[in-house]
């Protein structure tokens, strides 16, 4: 029975690494150009008009740290990978459901997805984020959690079952 359960790290599958790779690069990619930049991105974040000043400054403040720690931990950690992934779909969820709000609201404003560079909140903007949501999803599902058999005999111990 202890043969049957993996962690993301012993799957043999390889659909949670190949989506671990460009979430994770998206992820780092935007937190380096939010990081270099954050007082552009603290002005992004109140230009979408949907928190107050210091939940911007809140936001502005955790979200690059957020995207560096995941980028990192699913490209790095693999213990930590499903986890990762669960941090990812949450925050990517969080982009679609704010780009979608704005754009509904009809503010024409930059996406600030990955910096001053960003385009404009439209299609493209939020079919960015919803691809990395859509591939977040299939690396949580694909990376299956240890056993609880597992855990209560400890994972190599050698005083037996």
């Amino acid at each position: 029975m202890l043969g049957n359960t993996r962690t993301c790290v012993q799957q043999t599958h390889w659909l949670p690494w190949l989506a671990a790779i460009p979430v994770a690069v998206m992820l780092l990619f935007s937190s380096y150009a939010h990081v270099d930049n954050g007082f552009h991105f603290l002005s992004t974040v109140y230009s979408y008009k949907l928190v107050g000043p210091w939940t911007g400054v809140v936001i502005a403040a955790t979200v690059p740290a957020l995207q560096l720690t995941l980028g990192m931990a699913m490209l790095f950690v693999p213990t930590l990978r499903r986890t990762a992934f669960g941090g990812s779909v949450m925050l990517f969820a969080g982009f679609v459901g704010a780009q979608a709000v704005t754009l509904t609201r009809g503010l024409d404003i930059s996406c600030g997805c990955f910096g001053s560079s960003s385009g404009p909140i439209g299609p493209v903007s939020i079919g960015i984020a919803a691809t990395g949501l859509i591939l977040s999803l299939v690396g949580y599902v694909g990376c299956r959690r240890l056993g609880t058999r597992a855990l209560r005999i400890g994972i190599g111990a050698a005083d037996g079952p």
